[in-house]
């Protein structure tokens, strides 16, 4: 395989990691959105009483907006480190890329970028769990607002 070739192939996968990376980017808003609408909606039908639900329903929504929180964060580390793992493959790719045509950067320039590489990254979803906690933190409000109390033991029907 010649060096011409070498290129084109390690340019090809790199294209290939960023367009899945750039998919997955697009899909994780999505599946954002889609989750922050279903909180606006319970929100709004907890405040417009086109939702009826028992009086249980203060009891159970803060342990949903948990779950809700949680399985969103989970699912979001995953991405996460996925996309942490591309970033790491498509500098490779670049370092392999030059290796091959016999370009190599300032010294200083190569230290630079290793010192980038090297930071720790604060987490790139942290907006959007933000905005899940304060939906699904709003939504617990809206139940609290709506349903009257409704000691434990009523709901178990002790």
């Amino acid at each position: 395989m010649n060096d011409e070739t070498k290129i084109e192939a390690i340019e090809s996968l790199q294209k290939f990691g960023r367009d899945r990376s750039e998919s997955r980017s697009r899909n994780e808003w999505k599946l954002c959105f889609a989750l922050w609408t279903v909180l606006l909606a319970c929100i709004v039908s907890f405040l417009t009483h086109r939702f009826s639900v028992s009086g249980s329903a203060r009891w159970i929504a803060p342990v949903v907006a948990v779950i809700v929180i949680l399985v969103h964060y989970w699912r979001l580390s995953i991405v996460e480190r996925k996309q942490h793992l591309e970033g790491r493959i498509f500098y490779f790719y670049r370092k392999k890329i030059m290796e091959i045509i016999g370009v190599e950067f300032d010294q200083k320039i190569e230290a630079e970028i290793k010192k980038v590489e090297e930071l720790k990254q604060p987490p790139n979803h942290i907006l959007k769990l933000t905005i899940t906690i304060l939906l699904a933190g709003l939504a617990c409000i809206a139940v609290f607002l709506r349903f009257p109390r409704v000691h434990p033991t009523e709901i178990i029907g002790a």
